[in-house]
């Protein structure tokens, strides 16, 4: 009313007042010097008409500009996380707007969310030791196979393995090292083969020529 704020006026927002309590916070308008007008109401019904608040807050508007942050201010004998702005008009504090919540209201949302968080870390968890285990039997199942083609080799069984396959791309690619691997000494094994086929013919061929020039010589 002709930019002033006055406990007759103020209290007669009482609506407004109240409009934030579905939302469990309580707001108030502090005067100095005087009763305040607030949401908080008592056991009996009645609205609290003191709260506790920084008198500084009066005198020094520009140092609480932004107001100040409290996390123990007690009303009604409970105690409320509550914010405190000073209201300016033309360089003076009016009064001061105050909003708050129960700390017990906080502290139960709180630890709501922390158990969503620790059951939500705990699914997670769950999943993830699932994903290793499953990726883990894979990989032993590939390095077993691995180590059946290396033993093979080890015991010079040269004979064409069982096409492997794998969806991790580093263990395909050493089960494809290991096939080249066998495939190539396989090629190398039929190569020293061969020439030992031909150095026994010639071996055969020097011997027939000795007995030859031994005939001869006798």
């Amino acid at each position: 009313v002709q930019n002033e704020v006055t406990v007759i006026n103020a209290s007669s927002h009482y609506d407004y007042l109240d409009s934030l309590k579905s939302q469990d916070i309580e707001v108030a308008i502090i005067f100095e010097d005087m009763s305040c007008v607030t949401s908080i109401k008592n056991a009996n019904g009645y609205r609290i008409r003191e709260i506790e608040c920084n008198e500084d807050l009066f005198k020094n508007p520009d140092k609480y500009e932004q107001g100040y942050f409290d996390m123990n201010v007690h009303v009604n004998d409970k105690a409320y996380y509550a914010c405190f702005i000073p209201v300016v008009i033309d360089g003076d504090v009016v009064g001061v707007a105050y909003s708050s919540i129960l700390k017990d209201k906080v502290v139960s949302s709180t630890n709501s969310m922390l158990v969503s968080i620790l059951t939500i870390a705990a699914v997670l968890l769950g999943v993830s030791i699932i994903v290793v285990l499953i990726f883990s039997k894979t990989v032993s199942k590939t390095f077993i196979r691995i180590g059946d083609r290396v033993n093979a080799l080890a015991e010079g069984n040269l004979k064409k393995q069982k096409e492997q396959k794998s969806k991790l791309r580093e263990m395909y690619v050493l089960l494809n090292q290991t096939k080249v691997m066998q495939k190539n000494l396989s090629e190398i094994v039929g190569k020293v083969k061969s020439v030992s086929n031909q150095l026994v013919g010639s071996i055969g061929d020097v011997a027939g020529l000795s007995e030859d020039t031994s005939e001869r010589a006798k």
